[in-house]
């Protein structure tokens, strides 16, 4: 192990009582309680180049226990080969996670541990799209990360991407309901000219209401404070491009009109189905080289 191993090698030296041991009585036996044994054994028959016994397939639970101990002891070199193997035929298994859940983080730390620069663009997307959907409110609640090699750097930059994004949409929507707004006062800074090209400020009473009402049931309005974590009204990137394109707006002009389908929103609609397209994307996957 001190052979392939800069932290063995370490550990063996006289300065640790392990390296005192081994050099005293020519043996010595480490505990290693905190490492899957699967995935060691793995390991030491990769190491001792027992080839003809390596598993050509391993699942993900063991495939990330192995890049768990691989970073811990620094095997990278030893075992690269074998982890392109794996990952290879698990992405021919399985599809990878297009959802916030415990097997995307475990991808996030292989894809993190064995440098598969293109995978791990794809997860981190799919993390700053789906964090704080359904169960789980931030990555580090998700069972056994605490085991996990990520640095912090990197999880903070999953939540500072999907934050900046949302953030914009917020804007967007803060800025079209300001430029309703009748009162001079509110939203100064963003008022704009009325809406209804027709000067008609009943429809520009109406827009407001309705927006005011549809945000207001989609818990968006008033504007929830950033980073978008409260546990009563946790949400996604996905699901706020969601529910930007589930508000439903009318204008009184659009009502007179004959055809519901024709119903005219005087470009408030537009722009909101704009806000969510250019959510859904702006978030961008993380690069390896961004880590270096």
């Amino acid at each position: 192990m001190a052979l392939v191993s800069p932290v063995f090698k370490a550990l063996l030296q006289p300065s640790f009582k392990e390296g005192e041991t081994l050099r005293s009585i020519g043996k010595v036996e480490i505990p290693l309680p905190d490492d899957d044994p699967i995935a060691f054994r793995i390991l030491m028959i990769i190491l001792h180049a027992q080839n003809h016994s390596v598993p050509r397939q391993v699942d993900l639970s063991l495939l990330t226990s192995i890049a768990v101990l691989v970073d811990k002891y620094e095997l990278h070199n030893s075992v690269g080969i074998f982890a392109d193997m794996w990952i290879s035929a698990l992405k021919q298994a399985t599809e990878m996670p297009e959802s916030f859940s415990q097997d995307l983080v475990s991808w996030i730390c292989i894809t993190w541990v064995f440098r598969k620069s293109t995978e791990f663009n794809h997860v981190t997307l799919v993390a700053q799209k789906e964090a704080m959907r359904k169960r789980f409110l931030h990555i580090d609640e998700i069972p056994g990360f605490a085991n996990l090699p990520l640095p912090s750097k990197l999880i903070d930059k999953i939540y500072q991407n999907r934050e900046v994004a949302m953030q914009h949409a917020f804007s967007k929507l803060e800025g079209v309901i300001a430029s309703l707004n009748p009162n001079p006062g509110l939203f100064i800074f963003m008022r704009q000219v009325p809406q209804c090209p027709n000067g008609d400020e009943d429809c520009d009473a109406m827009l407001l209401g309705s927006i005011l009402r549809a945000a207001t049931k989609q818990k968006l309005w008033p504007i929830p404070e950033a980073p978008y974590y409260d546990p009563f009204n946790a949400i996604s990137v996905t699901d706020l491009a969601s529910k930007l394109r589930s508000l439903r707006i009318q204008s009184a002009c659009g009502k007179m009109q004959l055809s519901p389908s024709n119903l005219d929103t005087h470009g408030v609609r537009e722009t909101l189905d704009a806000a969510a397209l250019a959510l859904e994307n702006s978030p961008q996957g993380l690069n390896l080289e961004d880590f270096s």
